[in-house]
């Protein structure tokens, strides 16, 4: 019979404590951290007190300090801190209720937010699972796009996509994102015409497109793939890896490079296929067919 309270000993204190102590885990075993959290705070505060735990905490601010913008107030020159205004300007408004904290998300609940949308109480049940929150009953937030002109990607912080913020972080100019078409779709008499060059079984019914792109000019990719089921996982192929695995009756390994001898990579014919164990050789075997055929650096 299971137990009635199920407790774990903590590998500091060596005290055997709730499983409510301790921090979620996704790595461990049993879900749970393996310090509970009175030692991992205690620690966390001998940490900060020393003098390599203040240098990180002073480079992190320092560098956050140097990119940040000034403050919302005109007369203002700090650099901001949080919703736009400078720590000590950020304190004054919210005493005097200049800028109101938003509410949580739970209906009803009149605290101020804390993270995820929740208040503290709200948040501590959703994350330490003391009493779980049904976070499927929590209003959807809309997602707000970019406030970069012409960028339609969501908000990731400071009103800025994922790669604005980073570039913002960086300290560089905000420069549009140059988004490069992935995927591509294929007739179906240019599919028919791969799966019978290739001649597997496993293509038939499923659809072939075009994946990759170049790294250079941000062109589509010019490799058939098809998206398989692989250890209850999805994963996107590439055809011409799928036929060389049928064709050697082994998986390829991670390093091994599929090349097609006519540079078409729509031919997926088995003996249009050479395998080289690694990218070395394959670019040397570009560099002599460059130079057989005397063209330019880029043409193969």
């Amino acid at each position: 019979m299971p137990e009635v309270n199920p407790t774990k000993t903590c590998c500091r204190c060596k005290v055997p404590k709730a499983l409510g102590a301790f921090c979620k885990c996704q790595s461990a075993k049993d879900g749970l951290y393996w310090a509970c959290k009175t030692c991992e705070t205690d620690r966390h505060h001998r940490w900060n007190v020393t003098e390599a735990g203040k240098a990180v905490y002073r480079r992190a601010r320092e560098k956050h300090l140097k990119n940040a913008p000034p403050c919302r107030l005109p007369s203002c020159g700090k650099p901001a801190w949080a919703r736009g205004f400078c720590s000590t300007h950020l304190q004054k408004a919210r005493e005097t209720q200049t800028i109101p904290a938003p509410k949580c998300r739970v209906e009803g609940c009149p605290k101020g937010r804390h993270s995820k949308g929740l208040c503290v109480k709200h948040w501590k049940q959703w994350f330490h699972a003391v009493e779980k929150c049904d976070r499927s009953q929590l209003p959807a937030e809309s997602p707000k796009p970019c406030s970069f002109e012409g960028c339609s990607w969501t908000v990731a912080g400071r009103d800025l996509c994922k790669r604005h913020h980073a570039q913002l972080m960086a300290g560089q100019p905000l420069k549009p994102i140059r988004r490069s078409k992935k995927l591509c779709r294929l007739s179906p008499e240019v599919q028919e015409l791969i799966r019978k060059d290739a001649g597997l079984e496993m293509l038939s019914g499923k659809s072939i497109f075009l994946s990759g792109s170049s790294r250079q000019s941000g062109e589509p990719g010019l490799y058939p793939s098809i998206d398989t089921v692989k250890g209850g996982r999805k994963r996107r192929v590439r055809v011409h890896r799928l036929v060389m695995e049928a064709k050697l009756g082994r998986p390829l390994l991670p390093d091994e490079i599929v090349h097609h001898e006519d540079l078409d990579p729509l031919n997926c014919h088995p003996k249009n296929l050479e395998l080289f164990p690694n990218q070395s050789e394959h670019l040397r075997h570009h560099v002599a067919l460059r130079a057989s055929h005397d063209l330019p650096p880029k043409a193969f």
